[in-house]
């Protein structure tokens, strides 16, 4: 199986019942369970020391135990951090410093995947997988990329052969 990373959103989304967490659930899948690790780095218990709530840090931790805890050298940590620091610009809310953090220990962990839904990291991913060789992932694409891996042959394009479909731009006379 394969380690995948979660961030404290898909966390809470997978231990909560938020909204918008049914991207995130779908990680729990029966079929992914021997497909994928999903797992923690410490920053996630930083975040966790952060909450008001004595009883909420203590559940917390309770279901973060429950998943492996990825970690790796402190010099790599460290040159990954600042990696990270100088591709955002420099400047980092606490926030943001606990993203970054968490990236640099998968970067340390030799990890291949970070998932997350953060719109900030999400819009560097080509940058961060260029420099870091880490992949970071919405939810839904790491899902995807793994039953590709266990499909393989379901997406060749021989497969379609013969199929008449046709790729292309969609013209107005198509569509009607």
């Amino acid at each position: 199986a394969t380690d995948a990373v979660i961030d404290l959103n898909i966390f809470y989304d997978l231990h909560t019942t938020r909204a918008d967490a049914l991207d995130s659930l779908a990680l729990k899948a029966d079929w992914l369970a021997n497909e994928i690790n999903l797992c923690v780095t410490p920053e996630l218990f930083n975040e966790i020391d952060r909450l008001d709530s004595q009883s909420a840090r203590t559940a917390q931790k309770k279901w973060a135990h429950d998943y492996l805890r990825i970690s790796g050298p402190p010099d790599e940590f460290r040159r990954a951090h600042r990696v990270l620091f100088a591709l955002f610009g420099g400047q980092a809310s606490r926030q943001q410093d606990s993203d970054l953090r968490h990236l640099a220990h998968v970067t340390a962990s030799g990890s291949q995947f970070f998932v997350t839904k953060d719109g900030g990291i999400l819009s560097h991913k080509d940058e961060i997988e260029s420099q870091l060789d880490v992949t970071v992932l919405h939810p839904a694409e790491l899902i995807v990329h793994v039953d590709e891996i266990r499909n393989n042959t379901a997406y060749q394009p021989a497969r379609l052969k013969g199929s008449h479909l046709y790729l292309g731009r969609l013209t107005s006379a198509m569509v009607s």
